[in-house]
C-alpha cells in the first residue's frame, strides 16, 4: 500500500540519521583520547622513584637536582623549587641603588624579570606527602616572591610581578615543563608579555623605534628535561620525554635591513635560552628589537657581567637593560657588585686615571705609584685590560697602611666569549689609606695587562 511504502522510507530514513549519530559518536570517542594525549589535559602516572634521585650528593654542576620528589601527573619536583626568595641585605640594598644610578648617569633604564619558583606556581600537582614535608608552603612561597620584588623596587628598580598571572594561568595551561625545572615556551611568552605591559610606557621604551614582530610556531620536538633526564640515570627507568614546538619571532618587515643596534638588551640565566623564546616573546610584545645576551647555565651574574664589561656595550649603551633572573637566587654577593657598578659606568682613560701602568700578570707590584693618592673607597675602581682571552682566573689584593688586605677573586665563566675587561671597586670598609695593588693569576700569561686606577 501507498502509505505503508511511505512509512518504511520514513522508518528507513530514520534508522540511517541514527546510524549516522552512532558512527559520529564512534569516531569522536577514538578521537578524543589521541587529542588528550597531545594536550594539557592528558593525565598520567606519578613516576615511581628510586631512593637515589632523592639525594644531595651530587656534584657542583647537579646541585640544582638535588632532592627530586614525584607529584602528581606526573609531575617531578626538586629542592630548588621550594627556596623561600631571599631578600637583600642591607650593604647589597645600597649596592643596588648605586648601580641603578650609575645606569641612569648613561641614559639606561633598569628591569628585573624575576622567575617564580616552580614549586609555588604550580601546587596543584603537590601531593599530600609533598606539602607535608615542604619547609614553606606555597602560599609562603609567592609571599616570598612578592617580598623580594617589593625589595628591588625600592632600589629603583622596575620589578613586574609575574608570580599572579603565571601562577593564575597554572591550572588550564602548561606554564612549566612537568620534568625540567624551566618554563614552557608558553610559560616564558606569558611572562613577556606581562613585562610588556608593565614597561611599554617607559619613556626609554616610547623613543624607541616601532618594530612588529610575529612568532612562528615549528617542529614538535622532544623535550627531555632536567628532571626526568636525571632521574632515568639514576633509577635506569625510561622516562617519557615531554615534547614542545619552535618557536620563532621574527620582524614582519624582514626584508628591510636594520644595522642599528638594539635599544633594549636582555641578560640572564637559561630561562631566556632560544629554545623558550622569552626574548622574541618580549620583542613582540614590546614592538622592539631585542638584543639577547642571556648565558645557559651562567648563574645570575655571568651574563650580565660578561655584557656591561664588553667593547659593545661601552660602544652602544641601551635605552633598556632587562635582567631576567630566578627568585631563589641571592643577589647578596658584595664582589659581583664591586664589578658590576664600575663597568655599568665605564673605564676611564689613561689621561684621567688616578694610577696607570701597563706589565706582565706576573709581575709585582700591579700598581706601583699609589703613594699620596687620596681615593675614595666604595667609590673609586681598578680597570684591567687585556688581550689574552684565555686569561681568566686571579686574584687582585689592595694593601692598606694599617696593614689590611683586601682580597678579590676573579673567576670569569667559559660559557662567554672573554673581553678582557675588568673592573673592581675599592672596598668601602678600609679607612687606611691605600699603599698598593697586587695581581697573582691562577695561569701563566705572555700578553701585557693594562692597569688604572679610577674614579669613580
Amino acid at each position: 500500500h501507498p502509505h505503508d511504502l511511505h512509512r518504511a522510507r520514513r522508518t528507513r530514513s530514520r534508522a540511517a540519521c541514527c546510524m549516522s549519530r552512532l558512527q559520529r559518536i564512534a569516531a569522536l570517542a577514538t578521537l578524543v583520547p589521541a587529542l588528550l594525549a597531545s594536550g594539557h589535559a592528558q593525565a598520567e602516572d606519578a613516576v615511581l622513584l628510586c631512593t637515589a634521585a632523592n639525594t644531595t650528593d651530587l656534584p657542583a654542576d647537579q646541585q640544582h637536582l638535588r632532592r627530586i620528589v614525584a607529584g602528581a601527573d606526573g609531575w617531578l619536583f626538586g629542592e630548588r623549587d621550594f627556596i623561600l626568595p631571599p631578600l637583600t641585605t642591607l650593604g647589597t640594598q645600597t649596592m643596588l641603588q648605586r648601580f641603578t644610578e650609575a645606569l641612569q648617569h648613561s641614559g639606561i633604564q633598569f628591569a628585573i624579570a624575576l622567575v617564580p619558583s616552580r614549586g609555588a606556581v604550580n601546587e596543584a600537582y603537590l601531593t599530600p606527602a609533598i606539602l607535608q614535608n615542604l619547609p614553606y608552603t606555597p602560599a609562603q612561597l609567592r609571599k616570598g616572591y612578592e617580598a623580594k620584588r617589593e625589595d628591588l623596587q625600592r632600589a629603583g628598580i622596575a620589578v613586574p610581578d609575574l608570580m599572579t598571572p603565571l601562577h593564575a594561568a597554572s591550572t588550564i595551561d602548561r606554564i612549566y615543563f612537568k620534568r625540567d625545572h624551566h618554563w614552557t615556551p608558553r610559560g616564558a611568552t606569558l611572562a613577556a608579555q606581562t613585562m610588556a605591559l608593565s614597561l611599554h610606557t617607559l619613556p626609554s621604551i616610547s623613543l624607541l623605534p616601532e618594530r612588529l614582530f610575529k612568532t612562528e610556531t615549528g617542529a614538535r620536538v622532544e623535550h627531555k628535561g632536567s628532571y626526568g633526564g636525571f632521574v632515568a640515570q639514576q633509577c635506569g627507568i625510561g622516562m617519557l620525554p615531554e615534547t614542545r614546538f619552535e618557536q620563532r619571532t621574527l620582524p614582519v618587515d624582514a626584508t628591510l635591513l636594520d644595522d642599528s643596534q638594539p635599544g633594549i638588551v636582555l641578560v640572564g640565566t637559561s630561562y631566556s635560552d632560544e629554545k623558550y623564546n622569552f626574548a622574541g616573546a618580549l620583542s613582540e610584545a614590546l614592538h622592539r628589537d631585542i638584543d639577547n645576551r642571556s648565558v645557559t647555565g651562567g648563574g645570575a651574574g655571568d651574563s650580565i657581567l660578561s655584557y656591561l664589561t664588553s667593547p659593545d656595550y661601552a660602544a652602544h649603551k641601551p635605552a633598556l637593560l632587562i635582567w631576567e633572573v630566578p627568585d631563589i637566587y641571592s643577589l647578596n654577593t658584595i664582589d659581583l657588585w664591586r664589578q658590576l657598578i664600575p663597568a655599568a659606568k665605564g673605564a676611564c682613560t689613561t689621561a684621567d686615571a688616578l694610577a696607570s701602568s701597563e706589565i706582565l700578570p706576573t709581575a709585582r707590584p700591579l700598581l706601583p705609584e699609589l703613594a699620596g693618592i687620596n681615593t675614595r673607597r666604595g667609590r673609586d675602581f681598578l680597570y684591567l685590560e687585556t688581550t689574552d682571552t684565555a686569561f681568566l682566573k686571579f686574584t687582585v689584593s689592595f694593601h692598606y697602611a694599617d696593614g689590611s688586605v683586601d682580597d678579590v677573586k676573579i673567576n670569569r665563566t667559559t660559557r662567554t666569549q672573554s673581553n678582557g675587561r675588568f673592573f673592581i671597586q675599592l672596598n668601602g670598609s678600609y679607612t687606611a689609606a691605600l699603599t698598593g695593588i697586587t695581581l697573582e693569576p691562577e695561569s701563566t700569561s705572555t700578553s701585557p695587562l693594562t692597569a688604572r686606577l679610577c674614579k669613580g
